[in-house]
């Protein structure tokens, strides 16, 4: 494996993906369509709101809402009190509510010093908090998990690149509809201020060739808001907040049709090439 994901890791590290670029015409995706078919379910998509007082006027109403981490600045417990305040006066717009936490979580974190990971979950009373766990709602298959690639020292969720972030990767089902994460791929709505690529390759390894989920929802690179496409997902970077920390981002809005999705066997050497819209 050790070599077979060196091999990976090479290969994206070479990608030319200059073609995903940030997207300035948000079209469909951030208008949502009035009414919504009968037999979809719509997702309204954010990430990276750092503690925003915005959320309730940009969220359009939907079936299920959901954050890709990142939803405090300091990672203060009062800022986690304060979101689920905010995500109690949006919930009678939603069915269901799903939250992962991102780098700046500091409180949920574990391994960290002084964190208290199960109050900031029992705080989180207006909404589902997945952490490495997958829920159907609706007939939509969810799974989030908030994992990065580590880029320095003090980030909540942080682990290295290669094995550590694989494990952590493939634990995502196979029959994963809609994917939660807070890093991006590698080379897909990843580009930093700092850094060509902030995307981890063994997160888009697993994505392309194991889960192919319909689905792939993210933030943590605020500059890189915007949407990807390869020939069986549809990748989501829905930070509200941009580069300099102001939400002035709007959220993505999808509409989801249930649909058995076959799993498939893990081939190590299929290879999507993406295309921006």
């Amino acid at each position: 494996m050790k070599k077979a994901l060196g091999s990976v890791r090479r290969h994206f590290q070479k990608l030319d993906t200059d073609k995903n670029h940030r997207v300035s015409d948000l079209g469909e995706y951030s208008k949502p369509k009035d009414p919504k078919d009968s037999d979809s379910v719509r997702i309204v998509i954010i990430s990276d709101t750092h503690g925003t007082k915005k959320i309730p006027e940009i969220v359009p109403d939907g079936d299920i809402l959901i954050h890709c981490g990142d939803f405090t600045l300091h990672g203060r417990l009062v800022e986690v009190e304060s979101f689920n305040e905010i995500l109690g006066s949006i919930k009678h717009k939603f069915k269901h509510i799903l939250v992962i936490a991102g780098n700046h979580e500091l409180m949920m974190d574990p391994s960290l010093n002084g964190s208290r990971p199960e109050e900031c979950q029992r705080i989180l009373s207006n909404c589902t908090y997945l952490e490495d766990e997958g829920i159907e709602l609706m007939g939509i298959k969810f799974y989030g998990t908030p994992w990065h690639p580590e880029h320095r020292v003090g980030d909540a969720f942080s682990v290295k690149c290669g094995e550590e972030c694989l494990s952590k990767w493939e634990k995502i089902p196979f029959d994963t509809d809609v994917l939660m994460t807070h890093t991006p791929p590698y080379g897909v709505c990843d580009e930093g201020h700092h850094i060509k690529h902030a995307g981890c390759p063994e997160l888009l390894y697993i994505v392309q060739e194991k889960v192919k989920p319909r689905i792939h929802a993210f933030g943590h690179i605020h500059e890189a808001y915007g949407i990807a496409k390869d020939k069986t997902t549809t990748y989501l970077n829905a930070s509200i907040c941009t580069r300099r920390y102001r939400s002035d981002n709007l959220p993505f809005v999808i509409d989801l049709k249930p649909i058995e999705k076959k799993t498939v066997d893990f081939l190590p050497n299929v290879l999507d090439g993406i295309e921006t819209i």
